[in-house]
């Protein structure tokens, strides 16, 4: 990953090993960490509407939303329910214990899911999930790891672990569309990228995002192409408003 002077260039080389894969990474499908031949691939769903960002970085549409093994992946690109710790086929099933207390009375009790359990049935609920916030109501939909990571821990005032992360999506916001697109536009005619930025900055009145991630979104709003037409299309025709 480098940084240019006008946002966050992600160079993705196919000789990543499994330790560097994780939310955000552009994948080839194969990697050992997806576990895709245990879990196979769930079915692919593709969407038009909506605009998707991936840590404040657009990502093109049409959107194939699709469970990769383990793991949500859009366009590609990983966006949740990557679990990193070996799998293995006993830890799935809950197993029967048995012991005696001091007394010689025998229990039996349940052993803990392993955190693996419900993986492939999680990242296909939220296939549906995210295929939905996309495409029924549009919205701009915001997934950001780092920044999930530490609204979440701001919360709860203790750091968020690896394993709560693993079975949620991790996202900032959503906005309908019909509310997001007019703010964008300013930004498209600014005359620098740091009047662009302070457009953002006046126009959006989320909480939720810092100064790093609105020249990001900035960045990514000005130099992507397939973006701006989408945004002076959208916005040159009355938006519809959902009751």
């Amino acid at each position: 990953m480098k940084k240019t002077g006008i946002g966050w260039v992600f160079t993705f080389l196919a000789s990543c090993s499994v330790a560097e894969i994780d939310y955000g990474f552009q994948i080839k499908g194969d990697e050992p960490i997806l576990y895709v031949e245990k879990y196979g691939r769930g079915d692919a769903v593709v969407v038009s509407n909506g605009f998707l960002f991936v840590d404040f970085k657009y990502v093109p549409a049409p959107y194939t939303i699709q469970r990769v093994g383990q793991a949500v992946v859009v366009n590609g690109i990983i966006v949740n329910c990557l679990y990193k710790g070996e799998i293995h086929e006993n830890y799935e099933r809950r197993v029967i214990h048995k012991f005696t207390d001091s007394k010689g009375i025998e229990y039996e009790r349940l052993s803990d899911p392993h955190p693996s359990s419900n993986l492939k049935e999680t990242a296909d609920i939220w296939v549906g999930v995210l295929a939905y916030w996309l495409g029924s109501d549009p919205r701009a939909v915001f997934l950001s790891k780092a920044r999930f990571i530490a609204l979440r821990s701001k919360q709860a005032q203790k750091p968020m672990s690896d394993a709560a992360l693993e079975k949620n999506l991790p996202k900032i916001l959503t906005v309908f569309n019909y509310a997001f697109l007019p703010l964008l536009k300013p930004s498209l005619d600014a005359q620098s990228d740091t009047q662009a930025v302070e457009l953002l900055k006046a126009n959006h009145a989320y909480k939720e995002l810092t100064d790093e991630d609105f020249f990001i979104l900035s960045a990514s709003i000005r130099n992507s192409p397939e973006l701006k037409e989408r945004i002076r299309a959208e916005t040159s025709t009355p938006q519809q408003v959902n009751p």
